[in-house]
C-alpha cells in the first residue's frame, strides 16, 4: 500500500456487499466460505492513518438469525458500530441511507479526513462528491465485479480488494 501523511480514517462497510463479495471471490477462486476477517480489513484499509471508527451497516431478518446476532454482537463489542435494518419482504431497505447519513453528518462535522466505504454501489457518487467538495478524501473499496465503474470518477481512491483478500482471510 502507499503510505499517507498522518489522516483522520473513518470506515464504513455495507455488510451485505461485502458479504456477497466474499461469496462471489470465493466461488471464483475456488475457496469454500471464504469471509474476510474485520479486525484485518481495518488496519489494511487505515494503512497506518488514524483510525477513529468503524460502522458496518446490515439488514436482518426479525428476529436476526443467531449466527449473525452472535457476529454483530462480536463486531460491537470490539468497537465498531453496528447498524442494522430489517429485510422488508426479503428486501434490503434503509442500509444505504443509514451509510450515507452517518458519511456526510460524520464529514460535515469534520470527524474525519479520509471516508472508506466498502460498497461498489454508485447510489452513493452523489455522497462522495458533497465529501470531497468539503476537502475531504474518499476512497471506495470493492471486489472486482462488484462495482460500477461510474464511482471512479467520484472518489480520491479505489481499492480493488480482490488484490488483496487472501492476506485478509478469515
Amino acid at each position: 500500500m502507499v503510505k499517507h501523511e498522518e489522516k483522520r480514517v473513518m470506515i464504513f462497510v455495507d455488510g451485505s456487499n461485502l458479504f456477497w463479495g466474499c461469496d462471489r471471490f470465493g466461488k471464483r477462486n475456488r475457496i469454500p466460505h471464504f469471509r474476510i476477517d474485520p479486525f484485518k480489513l481495518i488496519p489494511f484499509l487505515t494503512d497506518n492513518r488514524d483510525f477513529i471508527r468503524a460502522h458496518w451497516y446490515v439488514s436482518t431478518t426479525t428476529p436476526p438469525l443467531i449466527k449473525q446476532s452472535n457476529f454483530y454482537d462480536y463486531l460491537e463489542k470490539n468497537g465498531i458500530v453496528v447498524t442494522k435494518k430489517p429485510l422488508v419482504k426479503g428486501k434490503e431497505k434503509g442500509v444505504d441511507v443509514a451509510l450515507v447519513t452517518d458519511l456526510l453528518c460524520s464529514g460535515f462535522n469534520r470527524c474525519y479526513d479520509v471516508g472508506i466505504i466498502f460498497s461498489g454501489d454508485r447510489d452513493l457518487c452523489s455522497a462522495y462528491d458533497e465529501i470531497r467538495r468539503l476537502g475531504l478524501t474518499i476512497e471506495v473499496v470493492a471486489f472486482q465485479g462488484d462495482y460500477n465503474s461510474i464511482i471512479l470518477k467520484h472518489c480520491d481512491r479505489f481499492i480493488d480488494i480482490d488484490k488483496y483478500a487472501s492476506n485478509l482471510k478469515n
